[in-house]
């Protein structure tokens, strides 16, 4: 909290609109996060509103990247546009779609809260493959928008961002196919939400980039 304050003081000082807003945005996230946590005890840990509290966190990491980006690079008068650009605002959805079923899919799982919380009462072995499958798809649009970049002469940092973000997702694959197959060590789900971390990170870089290149 102290941090947040702290990054919204110096916005403040700036002068600048946008770092101001995105600060603002941070700051808030903190006792947005609070109020969600306490929900969540009141609710004996359930596991939609758990996924709903993950999920806010990685939103704050989206929005701490782009802040980050504002701090040398204030927002262009014009973006690009175009054919690469709806890829990749499409891998930025999938993105986000991939992060919320894998929320379901832990709520259905044993690390859903504590031994007595409960369940989401979905099927997990169901919800993992459907997991796969919008991770393949993931996959496969991020692979299409890094050619799409090297076919139209898109710049060397979108490029270089869109590699970065294939190789946390196989990275974050890797973890969570061994995983699925080892009974879901408390380890491995431990560095799952890490990689889910970056690739909110990773995702919100490439759409930047690619949006606005230098």
């Amino acid at each position: 909290m102290a941090i947040a304050v702290a990054t919204f003081v110096a916005a403040w000082q700036s002068g600048r609109r946008d770092l101001r807003r995105l600060a603002l945005v941070l700051a808030l996230g903190i006792p947005a996060q609070a109020v969600i946590g306490g929900i969540t005890v009141l609710t004996d840990l359930n596991p939609w509103i758990v996924s709903f509290h993950l999920l806010c966190s990685l939103a704050i990491i989206g929005v701490s990247v782009l802040f980050l980006q504002r701090l040398d690079h204030p927002a262009p008068p014009t973006v690009a546009r175009g054919p690469v650009t709806g890829l990749a605002w499409a891998t930025f959805a999938a993105a986000w779609v991939v992060l919320y079923v894998g929320t379901v899919v832990t709520g259905s799982g044993p690390h859903a809260g504590d031994a007595n919380a409960p369940r989401n009462g979905l099927d997990p072995l169901q919800l993992s493959q459907l997991h796969a499958d919008v991770v393949f798809l993931f996959v496969g649009l991020t692979a299409g928008l890094l050619f799409a970049l090297l076919a139209t002469g898109g710049s060397a940092m979108a490029r270089r961002a869109v590699v970065v973000l294939l190789a946390l997702e196989v990275g974050q694959g890797a973890i969570g196919f061994v995983q699925y197959f080892t009974d879901l060590p408390i380890v491995l789900v431990g560095f799952h939400m890490l990689g889910a971390a970056l690739i909110s990170a990773g995702v919100t870089w490439v759409l930047i980039q690619v949006r606005e290149p230098a």
